[in-house]
């Protein structure tokens, strides 16, 4: 395939999956055409996996039955694989900032009475549950099944909806084999009836500890870390359970999520799976240290370290043993030996859980250093490092990795305007041009800009006018909206000189909209985080609006005087509380100016009193226009804490921008520094 020409690698691989597929279907190869529905010639779950088997053996490509049944016609599964042998640099994707399709659906109902207690194996995806899940499985006191995948949902209905074509459902039905000695198929028919009764949840856990027979179920999914209110319902549900919260250095699990495409089979989009990875990792293992904190870490959580477990395997299960109440046997560190349900629900099948869990026979102690020789290409966010050291693990790819510490300023001409500009990264490289928000400064994109200059990319802020460093109005002007659009407009005609993806913040947004409107030759994408409207206007409202202008332009405010750098820091840090402390010092003192009696702001505190601004904007009405009639990429992305925007607003928006892609990421008002590094996923 790498010989051919690539104007012929196309075909040679689609001829090969339509022979691979006739043989799995038993048909001809000229019956199998390459836009034909292969669902639709008799393609089921069993042949899927004699497939995704085959092009593991001959290709080398880790695939999921997800990835086929999105692509069921030989041509387009062709054009994926053959990008995927290319490094998958062509694939076009949406982003998924978190794994939100296992969150709970609806509250859970009522419980008359909680179940007897379970154990649940809390970890994030790739930090070795599958090994502790089969050491446990050893011992005759214990059922531990494969993923059950049941905590997050009411019913077998709604597990149903989620779970869909994705492997992750074959756990129960292989936990329900084990358990009742069923075949595969009659296995699968007793779930399939469950979903269609929409069973409890409640019920299918009860059947379940009904069937074990007085051992003590361990439930092992890592999904549940993903969401908060899904471990809550463990308690919910059962009287007293217990909690093994596993862990792993990071690196290790980011490498391994990478390399077994565990993105594809979570059924993300995502166009970045190292930041996928990684935000998995730390919202898995905030949620689960926060949970076992509320439960009482010491009474019914137990923290184990898998670099411990596979360098002490003995000493590690004795421990937990005694956690559990339970004597110690010596199978439970012998976890390859004897039937542990690491098969899957038919022979051709995945087996649930680590995919490689197989290919070794012991222990491996070398498990608890790997993560001394993964280099990863990107270092970890800020939040993503507190959680690793927190967890006591030591970070030396940060060290060695070359960060933009700081920025380059310089000044820019409109009118006789010296406007400033913050900028990150190589002049040469592909450009954002990000726009702030009220009150705010360049340099506030500071997070967001070290993340985009690792991946490549160039960045540009400017303080708009009255902001920051840059020019204040005479005394008689006011600040509109429409002139820092044209701020922008001749700061990329003059300096910047190609097109560029165009950011705006809340009040930058609305900039950048009316810019992108008028120029849309000059952005290549537009993003808009945390976008508002303009304030309607009522006519009972105007001549107050008009009174109280003139009167801020006739006795205009003064700023407060702060004592010292570090108290105006404090300030910063209580109007925006994502802020970081050495941020938001360096925000601080840059606009700072030294006043009889201390420091004051150096921005143009009319800008504090927005009165003038609602006239000469465009009104509401006007500026949905324009925004309907967006032809370039865009993308509206929005906090789902976020309480800035009223919800009538939020669906306007939406209503008007339907071409736009929505993302919700995980955060307030502030993404741009609470999730520097899923906002930059957001804009790769």
């Amino acid at each position: 395939w790498l010989s051919l020409p690539p104007s012929q690698q196309n075909t040679f691989l689609e001829n090969y999956l339509r022979s691979q597929l006739a043989k799995v279907l038993g048909l001809s190869a000229d019956t199998v055409s390459g836009n034909a529905n292969l669902l639709d010639l008799g393609m089921d779950s069993l042949r899927v996996m004699e497939l995704i088997n085959k092009l593991k053996e001959d290709w080398g490509l880790m695939l999921y039955p997800r990835e086929f049944y999105e692509r069921p016609h030989c041509q387009s599964l062709a054009l994926y694989l053959q990008d995927l042998l290319r490094g998958g640099k062509n694939i076009q994707t949406q982003t998924l900032a978190t794994a939100a399709t296992f969150a709970p659906l609806n509250p859970l109902p009522p419980i008359l009475q909680k179940l007897p207690p379970v154990v649940f194996l809390l970890s994030a995806p790739r930090s070795g549950s599958t090994l502790l899940r089969v050491m446990l499985a050893g011992h005759p006191q214990l059922v531990a099944p494969p993923e059950l995948h049941l905590l997050p949902f009411n019913t077998m209905g709604d597990r149903a909806k989620v779970l869909g074509v994705s492997h992750l459902g074959e756990g129960l039905p292989r936990a329900i084999m084990e358990l009742q000695g069923l075949d595969a198929s009659s296995s699968l028919a007793l779930v399939t009836q469950w979903e269609q009764e929409d069973r409890s949840i409640a019920e299918v856990y009860a059947t379940l500890q009904g069937w074990s027979k007085g051992r003590l179920l361990v439930d092992k999914s890592p999904t549940y870390g993903f969401d908060r209110q899904t471990l809550e319902r463990a308690e919910q549900l059962f009287d007293k359970p217990k909690y093994i919260y596993l862990v792993r250095h990071p690196y290790a699990v980011i490498e391994s999520f990478v390399r077994l495409r565990m993105d594809k089979l979570l059924g993300s989009a995502s166009s970045d799976p190292y930041a996928l990875a990684e935000l998995i990792w730390r919202q898995s293992n905030e949620n689960i240290m926060a949970f076992c904190e509320q439960v009482g870490r010491r009474e019914r959580c137990y923290r184990l370290d898998y670099e411990n477990l596979v360098q002490e395997p003995e000493i590690m299960m004795r421990s937990l043993a005694q956690f559990l109440e339970i004597p110690f046997v010596e199978a439970m560190v012998h976890p390859y030996s004897g039937e542990r349900m690491t098969d899957g629900v038919h022979p051709q099948s995945l087996g649930v859980g680590d995919p490689n869990f197989s290919q070794r026979q012991q222990i491996d102690a070398r498990g608890a250093i790997a993560w001394r020789g993964i280099d990863l290409p990107l270092s970890l966010g800020e939040k993503a490092q507190a959680m690793a050291r927190q967890l006591g693990y030591e970070l030396p790819q940060e060290i060695k990795v070359d960060k933009p510490d700081t920025w380059s300023e310089s000044f820019f001409e409109v009118k006789g305007l010296r406007l400033c500009l913050c900028e990150w990264g190589e002049v040469d490289a592909p450009l954002v041009v990000c726009l702030h928000g009220i009150l705010e400064q360049g340099a506030v994109w500071h997070p967001l800009a070290q993340d985009l200059v690792r991946r490549g990319y160039r960045l540009v802020a400017p303080d708009l006018r009255g902001h920051g460093k840059s020019d204040h109005l005479p005394a008689w002007g006011s600040y509109n909206l429409l002139d820092s659009v044209g701020d922008l407009a001749v700061l990329s005609e003059a300096w910047l000189g190609k097109p560029f993806v165009l950011l705006g913040h809340s009040y930058g947004s609305m900039v950048a909209a009316l810019f992108a409107s008028l120029y849309p030759e000059r952005v290549s994408k537009l993003v808009l985080v945390e976008p508002i409207l303009p304030t309607p206007l009522r006519e009972s409202e105007t001549l107050e609006r008009l009174k109280t202008h003139f009167e801020y332009l006739a006795h205009p405010p003064v700023h407060g005087v702060f004592p010292d750098i570090a108290t105006a820091a404090a300030s910063l840090r209580l109007s925006i509380p994502s802020l970081s402390g050495s941020l938001a010092l360096a925000l601080a003192e840059r606009i700072l100016e030294p006043v009889t009696g201390g420091l004051q702001w150096r921005w143009d505190v009319r800008l504090r009193y927005r009165t003038g601004s609602a006239f000469g904007v465009l009104e509401r009405s006007s500026y949905l226009a324009l925004l309907s009639q967006l032809s370039l990429p865009l993308t509206l992305i929005y906090g789902d804490k976020s309480e800035f925007n009223r919800p009538e607003d939020l669906a306007l928006m939406q209503q008007v921008m339907t071409q736009g892609k929505l993302v919700i990421l995980s955060g307030g008002h502030y993404l741009p520094l609470e999730v520097p590094r899923e906002l930059a996923q957001v804009l790769m």
